[in-house]
């Protein structure tokens, strides 16, 4: 009798044995799958970050160049302009093209810039934009030396802060650089310096550039 129920035992065993394996083996594809799927899912979010962060780069380094040569450029004039001298034209050429090129570059940052990030390209952007001004007050005003040494004193003091405040901030917002507290506050005094003096100069020629 018992050897019948060892027996009847080991027959149910290997029936459900029989009966569960296929199920089994489809449940193990179904979770390698499921597996295989999670993992090209990551792989696909890394890959979109890795170019997203890639593109990212590009553009704050074209931004961050061309807010230089743009600066560079009206540094240029600004002192020909101060010592009396007549600039040439390719020195107004390369500055309507490093204009040009900043305003094209700021304008697709724009879109993409989160908001503190944005506040101070922004204000960047409006000292550069003050910059330019003063170089055209003193174009009107025929060269003259005061309003050039302006326009030298703001592009080498207040907008060389201007364009490192830049740079840091595309820095920090890519995550290569450790956060600067004072940024905003910087940012404030950059405000400031432009607005005190552009109430010095109330005749600056608009340029519509300060979006």
């Amino acid at each position: 009798m018992a050897q019948d129920l060892t027996a009847l035992a080991v027959a149910v065993v290997g029936v459900a044995g029989t009966m569960t394996a296929p199920w089994l083996a489809q449940r193990a594809r179904r979770s390698e799958l499921r597996s295989e799927a999670e993992r090209a899912d990551r792989t696909r979010r890394q890959e979109y970050e890795a170019n997203e962060f890639e593109r990212r780069r590009e553009r704050y380094a074209v931004l961050n160049e061309q807010a230089r040569t743009y600066r560079t450029a009206m540094l240029d004039v600004a002192h020909a302009l101060r010592r009396g001298e007549t600039v040439p034209p390719q020195e107004w050429e390369a500055l309507a093209e490093a204009r040009t090129a900043f305003r094209a570059e700021y304008a697709q940052a724009q879109m993409v810039l989160p908001e503190p990030t944005l506040d101070i390209v922004s204000e960047v952007n409006r000292g550069l934009s003050h910059g330019y001004r003063l170089l055209r007050l003193a174009e009107a005003a025929s060269g003259s030396r005061a309003e050039a040494g302006a326009a030298v004193s703001w592009l080498e003091r207040p907008l060389s802060d201007g364009v490192w405040l830049l740079r840091r901030a595309l820095r920090e917002d890519l995550g290569v650089a450790d956060a600067t507290a004072d940024l905003p506050g910087r940012t404030a005094q950059l405000r400031t310096a432009r607005r005190g003096q552009a109430a010095v100069f109330p005749a600056l020629p608009q340029v519509r550039d300060e979006s």
